[in-house]
């Protein structure tokens, strides 16, 4: 714990790493109890440990941080770390922290959804898509390759094709690609035909 604390910036990725995969879980209540470090570098740091442990033993700390700590950082970071973990228990409160005012918070839980992989997220995915942020749209584009044979979720796709933004048109092109969605190819050859599509 002294290394994973006293890493200096450079290498704290790494041995947020190797503390991670290598901790026991016997352990595992000590380095919890240093996500309430006051110092934001080393709760991060923690977090980034933990999503390496394969273990459920964190997870209510980190839905809690996501919720509750005042970090735009931390909460991101504590989304990922769900995300790496996989737990499907999770994901209830992921869909409650969507509401989150930050965008980069908002993408980092659409990451975790795809990661968990689960149909449960799926629906929070969907609603993704018409979230006010481009960023956290193209994520859930890409995130909804987790379900490529829902009926409902090409159907979005194709209407994301249609999206203000033409880097979501892209996305949702590239996404519909991805899932082999014969049935959008009449959309995007339409798009591609167009002056200034970016598809």
């Amino acid at each position: 714990l002294d290394i994973l604390i006293n890493a200096n910036t450079y290498n704290k990725s790494n041995i947020s790493f190797v503390v991670g995969s290598t901790i026991k879980e016997k352990y595992l209540p000590k380095v919890l109890n240093l996500l309430d470090d006051p110092r934001e570098e080393i709760r991060e740091r923690v977090i980034y440990a933990l999503s390496y442990t394969r273990s459920t033993l964190p997870v209510s700390k980190l839905l809690n941080l996501l919720e509750k700590d005042s970090s735009i950082l931390i909460r991101k970071e504590s989304a990922y770390s769900l995300g790496r973990i996989g737990f499907e228990g999770s994901i209830p409160k992921l869909k409650e922290s969507m509401t989150d005012f930050s965008a980069e918070v908002r993408a980092a839980i659409v990451s975790a959804l795809q990661q968990i992989a689960s149909r449960e997220g799926v629906p929070i995915l969907l609603s993704a898509t018409q979230d006010i942020d481009n960023r956290v749209r193209e994520r859930a584009i890409e995130a909804l390759s987790i379900a490529p044979n829902d009926t409902e979720v090409i159907e979005t796709l194709i209407k994301c094709l249609e999206d203000i933004d033409t880097h979501v048109q892209y996305t949702a092109a590239l996404t519909l690609g991805k899932v082999k969605a014969v049935r959008a190819a009449p959309k995007i050859i339409t798009l591609l035909n167009q002056e200034n599509s970016e598809v």
